[in-house]
Parts: structure tokens; C-alpha cells; sequence
């Protein structure tokens, strides 16, 4: 009788066990509709209350005839309604495809439907400044959620922010049809230069240079002049230093970019500015016109900035180059790499890595002290037409953690600086293979008074496979051969891997062998097992008791992974659909985790269980040559392996016989 008392004066009975709202008074999309006041950010998931909905439900006839346990039970339905769509928006996010990504990854786009005209970094309010089309600032935090949407205090057509003491009153500098204005924190109006005064009449200014010490602030206007302006009454007003620079009469073309020198004490402050193909130098604290360096770049000079790391210029320009110069304007290095014209550069602090921005739809990313490109990421992530759309500046991070952001006519994009690698030396030949030693079971108990025995006793094993499929096991100091058996011939050795206490190969007679390793003794391999194989194998990786094959066969295209048992243990196999659809690239497996994981040709690395089941395919921007999988060090658990040496062996193609390098733990 109660239930039947309580549908009667529910209006919305329930169904089953999953109640279903009103379609009419609640709509599916209503957590997707972003604050049409905001910049709209794509790749985002959004969960904002509908008040919208709960307005019209809450307004309705039918509410307003319910008792309070109909309406209570009704806005629980709209709760759980709420909480089961953003729940599955989060689990289908973690189901995403997942991109293995080096240098620059997608962060965020937000869009600019009045049209961007400048962006301000504020690394001491935590946020950054877009100034629209229409006059507005938006404010954003550094990971671009949207914080506030006002209106500017005058018209501008630019805005930077001022760093520095001098930041603490006066935050922002604008500039606009209007003059020169200081803005406070607030972005209240403090400061607006009178018209003519400091500047020819209609020479509006085009983009301005904080000089934080000795507090200066450079001014390029219309027409190619500048002007040196200098903070006063602790930042609260500029007045005009010196007179306005017409720098060469003869030049072709406005001032198109401007950039710090060196930063003082060690030297005199200086400036460069970018005017055709031309960057003329500037001492700024004798406001005086240095050196003039013509033709630098076959075309137009888009962009420039001051490496600290390297301590050297760097430009690009319209001919796809950037160029890197000495202090005395040498030409240190040229990177080619974009088939289009670069339209922005930007150095990214303590570093000496660059970004360009290129209109070949690519950002690239270039290491100074290596001379070579090490990040390339593609400008159409977000579907956007790369070509009407090109990137007009580059922003490096204001503060450590904070993205990079790319500037176009209509979006700010964010990037996130990561790093999954660093080049740790340069080799003469390519790497072919890469194999980590495993890691030497520690004693238990740990102690102060075993350290030292252990440490002794923690040594490599060298073992080389030669083309004319021979073993041989080298000593670890004098690097001369003390054992060497016929194991593969007449093929070749293919590959090497080893546990702690074995070694297992294969060669080119379609064989695998299990060898035990006696180091102390005169015959050191000892053979344990043989597997036969239909197919060459290309890797090997052992982990525990198995060890996981991979084979293949170009001419039947047949790629595959296998596990056998060193042991007692059997012969594992997967679905046929999971195989590899090209060359296998790379093998490796990670011990503390029991998987393996292999690269292939297709694009693609595959992670796969100690029982050869595959867990997930991951698809790669780009090819995977080689790899290998490196975790903790085992300091981590142990006192005494952090003096314990880890070296990784390379297979690498050189002017001698064909040789794999493994090592191995004994004692």
C-alpha cells in the first residue's frame, strides 16, 4: 500500500531498478554546453551543474503539486543521472588510445571567436591573459581552465606583462591606438601616456619589450621607429628616455620581432630587432644603435631569440631555415628540417631546446648543444586548417611546469614540455638492438656486513654472437676470450638474451638454446635445451623461467611472439589476430611488472603478460626501431645496489663482423 501511495503521487514512477528522468525537463547533452561567456576549449570534459534544467523542473506544474518526499526523490534521480554521465565520460577517457609521445604534447586549444590579438603570461598570478578582438581579456590558469572573463579598461591592440618589482603595481603593459597604458593586477587602469607626447603623431605602436632590469620598456611603432621608455614612481607611469631611433632610413619593411640580449650584470644591455632580412643590435643603456647585420637569411627574418644555454642568436625566417649565431654574428649551425616557412621560434628556459613553428603544420623541437632535431608534433591535432590558420608567435614557459603556447588568429594551443628521454652520448653507426642487464637477486637480510662480499661478487659476463653462428664468453677486464663453443652453425647467431644464471640464443638453423653458464669453469656455457622453430627468429627476451620468441617470416608475411618454458613449463601462444602485422622491431620485458612489450613496424607497441596474452596495443606517432624497457633502479629496495653498475650493451653497425652484445649477472 506504501509503494502504491508513493507512485501515486510520484509523477515519475521508476522502472526496474534504473529510474528514468523526464527527456522533456532533463536533457542527455546538458553537461556539454560550456559557458558561452568563456573561450571554448576543446578535449575537455566538462561537468557543470544545468541550472537551466533544474530551473524549468523546479518552476513546473508538477513540481510545484509534489509533497517533499516526490521532489526529494526526484532530484536524487537527477543527481544519479549527473554522477553516471560523468562517470562514463571518465572511463571512456581512460580507454582512449594512448600515443607514446616525445618534446611537445597536446595539451588544450582554446578558441578565440572575436579573434586573438595577444596573449600575456602573469608567472605571478599563476595565469595568462588573452585579449580579444572585441576588447575583452579572458584569464586563464597555466593549464588553461578558464578563470574570469572582463572587459579591457581602454582600447588595446597588445599586452604584455611586466616582471619584476616593478610587476607588483604595475602588472601589464598595453598598447593601443590610445598610446602606452599601465595596468595594475587587477587590470584597473594606472597609467596612459598623453597623445603626442614621446611619439610622432600617428605612429601607434606595434609591439613592446619589458626590460625588467634596469627597468626599461622598448617600443616599436608604425613605420619602423623606436623608442626607449623608463619606469617611474616604483612602476606607476613611463617617461620617455632619450629620443625616438629611426635606425636606418633604407631598410625594407617594419620591425617584426624584438629580443633581450644577454641579461646584466655580466654585460651591457642590449636588444635585437628583426627588420626584413637584417637584425640590428641596440645598447640599450647608452640608447644607441650597435652593429646592423644584413642578409642573414635568403627571405624575411619571422621570428628571433637569445639562447642563454648555448649563449647564441637564433632566427628564423621564411626561406624553412633557423639559423644559430656566434656572438660576433658567425653562422654556428643551420637547421633544415621544415618544408615550409617558419613563422615563430621560442627558447625554452635553462635549455638549450628550441621550438619552431613552421607552415608545414609541424612544430619541431631542436636541441643546440646536440645540433640535431629531437621532437617534431603535428599542428593539425585538433583538426584545424594549418595552412589559414598559421602560427603567428611561440611562447616558452613562463615558469617551470607551465606549457608552451602557440598563438594563431583565432586559438591559443597549449603544449606540454615532456620529456621521456635525453641523449646520453652520440654513436658513430645506427643501433640495431638495445638489451638491459638484469637486475642480480639481492641477499636476504640486507646488512652493512654482507655490502661489501656482495658488491664483489656483482659482475658482468660479456657473451658475443658471431655471423658464423659461434658463442664465445669474454673476461670482464682484458676483454680476451676464455670459452668459445660452435652453438648455431652453419647460420648465423640472431640473437642473445639472458637471465641471471643462463643464456639462451638462436641462430640461423631455426634453433633456440638454453645455456647454462659456468663463469669459474674452463668450458663456461653449458647446453641445457633446444627448441626447434619454423621461422627465423629476430628476438629474444627471457623473464624468470620463460623466455619469449620473436619470429617472422617476410616472405609468408608471418609475424609472431611465442613463450616456452626453460623448465618444466609449456609452450604458450595467443590468438593469431594479435600477431605483429610487420617486422618486429623490438622486445624487452619489465621484471617487476612480469610483462613484455614489443615494437613493430606497423606503428604499434604491444604489451603482453608472462602468460603471452596481450593486454594492449599502443599506437606509436611514429616507427619504433628499438627499445628497451627501463624501471627502477634497485637502490630503490636495497642499500647496498646503488654502487651496483648497470651498463646497457649496443648492437650497432660498424666496419667489423656482425656481433651481439649481451650481459650477464653471476656470482
Amino acid at each position: 500500500m506504501e509503494a502504491e501511495a508513493l507512485d501515486a503521487i510520484n509523477p515519475f514512477p521508476p522502472q526496474g531498478d534504473n529510474p528514468i528522468l523526464d527527456s522533456d525537463l532533463y536533457g542527455a547533452d546538458g553537461f556539454d554546453m560550456p559557458d558561452p561567456g568563456l573561450l571554448t576549449e576543446k578535449n575537455e570534459l566538462y561537468f557543470t551543474a544545468p541550472p537551466q534544467d533544474l530551473r524549468t523542473l523546479t518552476r513546473s506544474q508538477r513540481w510545484q503539486n509534489m509533497n517533499p518526499r516526490a521532489r526529494a526523490r526526484q532530484l536524487w534521480l537527477l543527481l544519479r543521472t549527473g554522477l553516471h554521465d560523468i562517470v562514463e565520460k571518465e572511463k571512456r577517457a581512460e580507454l582512449r588510445v594512448a600515443r607514446l609521445t616525445h618534446g611537445l604534447e597536446a595539451l588544450r586549444c582554446l578558441e578565440v571567436a572575436a579573434g586573438l590579438r595577444s596573449v600575456a603570461q602573469d608567472p605571478v598570478g599563476g595565469r595568462f591573459v588573452v585579449l580579444d578582438g572585441a576588447g575583452c581579456l579572458h584569464l586563464h590558469r597555466e593549464d588553461g581552465w578558464a578563470q574570469e572573463k572582463l572587459p579591457a579598461p581602454i582600447a588595446l591592440s597588445g599586452l604584455v606583462t611586466v616582471l619584476g618589482p616593478l610587476g607588483a603595481v604595475g602588472r601589464f603593459v598595453g598598447w593601443g591606438p590610445s598610446g602606452l597604458a599601465i595596468l595594475g593586477p587587477d587590470f584597473s587602469l594606472l597609467w596612459l601616456s598623453e597623445p603626442g607626447v614621446g611619439r610622432a603623431p600617428g605612429r601607434e605602436p606595434t609591439c613592446c619589450l619589458p626590460v625588467p632590469y634596469p627597468g626599461l620598456l622598448l617600443v616599436a611603432e608604425v613605420g619602423g621607429g623606436l623608442e626607449l621608455w623608463k619606469f617611474r614612481s616604483g612602476g606607476r607611469r613611463l617617461v620617455p628616455r632619450g629620443s625616438r631611433m629611426r635606425p636606418t632610413p633604407n631598410l625594407a619593411g617594419p620591425l617584426m620581432r624584438l629580443a633581450l640580449g644577454p641579461a646584466p650584470p655580466h654585460r651591457v644591455p642590449r636588444c635585437f630587432a628583426a627588420c626584413g632580412s637584417t637584425v640590428l643590435s641596440f645598447d640599450l643603456q647608452a640608447w644607441a644603435l650597435l652593429d646592423v647585420r644584413r642578409d642573414l637569411h635568403k627571405t624575411t627574418i619571422s621570428d628571433l631569440a637569445y639562447c642563454e644555454g648555448a649563449d647564441a642568436m637564433v632566427t628564423a625566417s621564411r626561406d624553412s631555415t633557423v639559423k644559430v649565431w656566434e656572438a660576433d654574428w658567425q653562422i654556428r649551425m643551420v637547421f633544415v628540417g621544415h618544408t615550409g616557412p617558419v613563422t615563430a621560434l621560442a627558447v625554452l628556459p635553462n635549455t638549450t631546446l628550441l621550438v619552431s613553428a613552421s607552415q608545414d603544420g609541424t612544430l619541431r623541437t631542436w636541441d643546440l648543444q646536440a645540433a640535431a632535431q629531437v621532437g617534431e608534433v603535428a599542428l593539425c591535432y585538433w583538426s584545424q586548417d594549418v595552412l589559414s590558420g598559421r602560427v603567428s608567435r611561440l611562447l616558452a614557459p613562463a615558469r617551470p611546469g607551465w606549457p608552451v603556447l602557440s598563438l594563431r588568429a583565432s586559438s591559443v594551443e597549449l603544449w606540454r614540455v615532456r620529456e621521456l628521454y635525453s641523449q646520453l652520448a652520440q654513436l658513430p653507426a645506427p643501433v640495431l638492438h638495445l638489451q638491459a642487464a638484469p637486475a642480480l637477486p639481492a641477499p636476504a637480510p640486507c646488512h652493512s656486513a654482507v655490502a661489501r662480499p656482495w658488491e664483489n661478487k656483482n659482475r658482468y659476463l660479456p657473451v658475443l654472437g658471431y655471423t658464423d653462428g659461434s658463442l664465445s664468453v669474454l673476461e670482464w677486464r682484458s676483454s680476451e676470450t676464455v670459452f668459445r663453443t660452435e652453438a648455431h652453425s652453419p647460420g648465423p647467431v640472431t640473437a642473445v638474451a639472458s637471465t641471471w644464471n643462463s643464456v639462451v640464443s638462436s641462430g640461423g638453423d631455426l634453433t633456440v638454446k638454453v645455456w647454462r653458464v659456468f663463469p669459474y669453469t674452463e668450458e663456461s656455457l653449458s647446453l641445457l635445451r633446444t627448441f626447434s622453430c619454423c621461422h627465423p627468429v629476430v628476438m629474444l627476451c627471457a623473464l624468470g623461467t620463460r623466455v619469449t620468441i620473436g619470429f617472422e617470416d617476410q616472405d609468408s608475411a608471418t609475424y609472431g611472439l611465442v613463450q616456452f618454458g626453460l623448465g618444466n613449463s609449456q609452450r604458450c601462444d595467443h590468438r593469431p589476430q594479435d600477431d605483429p602485422m610487420d617486422h618486429i622491431t623490438g622486445l624487452c620485458c619489465c621484471p617487476t611488472l612480469e610483462l613484455y612489450a614489443c615494437s613493430s613496424l606497423d606503428c604499434t607497441v604491444r604489451i603482453w603478460t608472462a602468460e603471452n596474452r596481450l593486454l594492449r596495443p599502443w599506437p606509436s606517432a611514429a616507427t619504433v626501431e628499438t627499445w628497451c624497457w627501463h624501471w627502477a633502479p634497485a637502490s630503490a629496495w636495497c642499500p647496498i645496489a646503488s654502487t651496483c653498475p648497470h651498463p646497457i650493451w649496443l648492437r650497432s653497425c660498424a666496419k667489423r663482423p656482425l656481433m651481439w652484445w649481451m650481459t650477464l649477472h653471476y656470482h
